[in-house]
């Protein structure tokens, strides 16, 4: 997630969580890139930045956008964001075997662990992004939304 002083309270949610997810998919792409070819040491440190990120953007959600959904929807204990939270752990599962299988140069892992993620990730990114990010903005306010970003940008 790109840091800025000042949050634009007329980005939405939408907008600045799918751009995140864009960002995210690039990094990854140089990853399998480098795996792919046994380059080995840029594949670990393409993959660790991806991690980084990802887990970034998790936090963001789970700590900031999901609380807000869930008092604004009464839904805590169901509904998308506990779906969300559920994948999330399976998310951060996968990345801790792909690292690991990186670091020992396990090709035949990784590469089964990195069709696993990506199928994982295309799934849960349309989600959040054709229901999760729309319903958040259609109730939110601009100070709510921009609060949002700024927040997220602090972490």
């Amino acid at each position: 997630m790109a840091r800025r002083k000042e949050a634009d309270a007329k980005r939405s949610v939408t907008d600045y969580f799918q751009t995140d997810h864009r960002r995210l998919d690039a990094i990854y792409e140089r990853f399998e890139d480098a795996s792919s070819g046994a380059q080995w040491d840029e594949a670990l440190s393409d993959f660790r930045e991806f991690r980084l990120g990802l887990t970034r953007h998790i936090k963001a959600e789970e700590e900031i956008l999901f609380p807000l959904f869930e008092e604004k929807t009464g839904m805590i204990d169901a509904g998308p964001t506990f779906v969300m939270k559920m994948e999330h752990k399976d998310i951060k599962e996968l990345l801790e075997k792909i690292e690991s299988n990186t670091a020992s140069r396990n090709a035949p892992a990784v590469k089964e662990a990195r069709t696993t993620l990506m199928n994982v990730l295309a799934d849960h990114n349309m989600k959040e992004e054709h229901i999760l990010y729309p319903e958040s903005d259609s109730f939110i306010s601009d100070a709510e939304r921009a609060e949002v970003i700024m927040k997220t940008q602090l972490l």
